[in-house]
């Protein structure tokens, strides 16, 4: 359902497990495929399959044989963006950089006050309902909200990544198989990269500021050592990030093996307010429909469920070889790398940053990276990018390819179109 509703930001990717000769036991592997081939419906994945290494296989001369399956790779920074797009599509307002001050029930509903940090002014808000969405902030949000404890106990894990330069030239990403019980995925990122994660582990610090830890770093190229031929060290990495999962607690039970599945909790006093629990990126549309229908009796007027065969903004094409045949065609001054980027990024978006453009000079200053004027006037204006940081981490994630440099530049454009606005 997502592959076809993002198909431009959701690719379908084939993950290669790699056998050592310690690892689980292959015969294990292949009825869990079968398992897996029976449940998955086939879209655009093909069935699981045996795999032989040869000597021009990127990993260690000892792996001689392993397994393939399909899933999906997806830009998950791109994939909520797009989501708050088709939600300001269909009425909602979308105030980023805006932060709760106050919330109070006069049971009736709730006042909510809010600053805007970009416009360091304050507004009081209205609502029938709240839905707490805090993610790790979810226990004490609803603490601050209802008074009494979480309805569900928290387990906050961290998560981990790093990013090296690519390690293999192949299409395919590679889940790696620990020691420990863990398993590692070694994934193809931004056509330059690897992308290498993620660790697991019991998080008590910062929630604002996660960061890889130099034990984390050293698990993930000890893997990465482990099955590739090409060894790496903590200088080939060329970034990293971490985040915080909220996992629904289990008594006992591992980090590692603690349910990544969600609970949904609703009060109905003072005030109605739903608190989210857990969660996933795979399941986020089913959540969302679930929550709706919790919160049905409150908006009897509201339509039902219709996103399951709705397409997010972007998303409107049926192959991506026509896409960028359709984009080359009509801009044939546009560079094809960038075409390509753009048609991964935007989907059918980029129409409408092309718009009125007849050539190269129309799009502006370059920044650095292939990054224009043009893009970024784009972002700013329709996507709420206002920082440097916005556009090359959390829009485009070119940050990677950018000098402090080009960074600078970026930032000082943005500071002076703010001040021209």
């Amino acid at each position: 359902i997502l592959t076809a509703a993002a198909r431009h930001i959701i690719k379908p990717l084939a993950f290669q497990i790699p056998i050592l000769g310690n690892s689980r036991n292959g015969l294990l592997l292949r009825v869990g495929l079968f398992v897996y081939d029976y449940l998955v419906q086939r879209g655009h994945c093909k069935r699981s399959r045996s795999l032989s290494y040869g000597v021009s296989s990127p990993l260690n001369s000892s792996i001689r044989s392993g397994f393939e399956y399909w899933d999906a790779q997806v830009d998950d920074s791109r994939l909520v963006l797009i989501n708050a797009l088709q939600a300001q599509e269909h009425g909602a307002d979308i105030l980023t950089r805006t932060e709760v001050v106050d919330v109070y029930s006069d049971g009736y509903g709730w006042h909510v006050m809010v600053r805007d940090h970009i416009e360091n002014t304050d507004q009081k808000l209205r609502c029938k309902v709240l839905v707490n969405a805090a993610g790790p902030w979810v226990s004490q949000l609803h603490a601050k909200l209802m008074g009494d404890e979480a309805s569900y106990k928290l387990r906050l894990v961290k998560g981990s990544h790093i990013v090296l330069p690519k390690l293999h030239d192949q299409d395919n990403a590679f889940l790696l198989q620990h020691h420990d019980g863990r398993v590692i995925f070694v994934i193809p990122y931004l056509g330059k990269y690897s992308l290498v994660g993620t660790t697991e582990e019991e998080y008590e610090g910062d929630l604002d500021k996660p960061t890889i830890s130099d034990a984390e770093r050293d698990y993930l190229i000890a893997i990465v050592n482990l099955y590739f031929k090409n060894s790496v060290s903590r200088s080939d990495v060329v970034g990293s990030y971490s985040g915080i999962r909220a996992l629904i607690e289990s008594e006992g039970t591992a980090a590692t093996k603690v349910s990544r599945d969600y609970k949904l909790h609703l009060d109905k006093k003072p005030s109605p307010q739903l608190s989210v629990y857990g969660g996933k990126v795979t399941t986020y549309r089913v959540l969302a429909e679930q929550v709706m229908n919790q919160l049905g009796p409150f908006f009897p007027r509201t339509r039902g469920s219709w996103t399951k065969r709705a397409t997010l903004p972007g998303g409107d094409f049926e192959l991506s070889e026509n896409l960028f045949q359709d984009l080359a065609s009509q801009y044939s001054w546009l560079r094809p790398d960038i075409i390509r980027r753009w048609q991964c990024s935007y989907g059918t978006l980029a129409f409408k940053i092309l718009k009125n453009t007849r050539s190269m000079g129309d799009m502006g200053v370059c920044f650095g990276a292939n990054l224009y004027q043009r893009e970024v006037d784009y972002l700013c204006e329709h996507e709420w990018a206002h920082t440097a940081e916005d556009i090359l981490w959390r829009r485009t994630k070119l940050g990677y390819q950018f000098s402090d440099r080009e960074v600078e530049s970026l930032s000082n454009y943005l500071s002076q179109s703010r001040d021209a606005a």
